[in-house]
């Protein structure tokens, strides 16, 4: 076998190497993305849990939540703020979960789910107060 037999062989050879590491690269990040949604999913049903359960297990704030809906503006500033916090924390989470959509890591199916608790959400006194507070913070920190 000559030399120039031997580089073409090598090249071959070279070029099935740099394939073969693609196709382990591809098949990396494809294990990697599906963890990441398993992931991502986790956290969505951990957080879904989170938000209800802390409704179930204390009564007085349900009540106080419930109140939050309709009488926001009677409530003392004590209540407004636990009602306006809460209901932050749950603006923040839907904005994460905004984040695992536009990084394919959360299904369409998934935050049209998400679109229509906000939107339902959106109706109540308490969480329109939440989504002013929070305007006012961006607004801050931008500017």
């Amino acid at each position: 076998m000559s030399i120039q037999e031997l580089a073409s062989l090598a090249e071959v050879l070279g070029v099935l190497g740099v394939l073969a590491s693609l196709i382990y690269v591809a098949r990396q990040l494809r294990q990697s993305t599906v963890q990441l949604r398993v992931a991502a999913s986790s956290d969505r049903l951990q957080t879904f849990l989170q938000f209800w359960f802390r409704l179930a297990d204390d009564p007085e704030f349900a009540k106080l939540w419930l109140r939050g809906d309709s009488e926001f503006a009677t409530m003392d500033e004590v209540e407004q703020f636990r009602v306006v916090a809460f209901e932050t924390a749950g603006l923040t989470v839907w904005s994460y979960f905004f984040d695992l959509h536009r990084e394919k890591l959360l299904s369409d199916d998934r935050w049209r789910e998400h679109l229509h608790d906000i939107d339902g959400l959106g109706q109540r006194e308490a969480m329109r107060a939440a989504w002013s507070l929070m305007d006012i913070c961006i607004r801050n920190a931008i500017y």
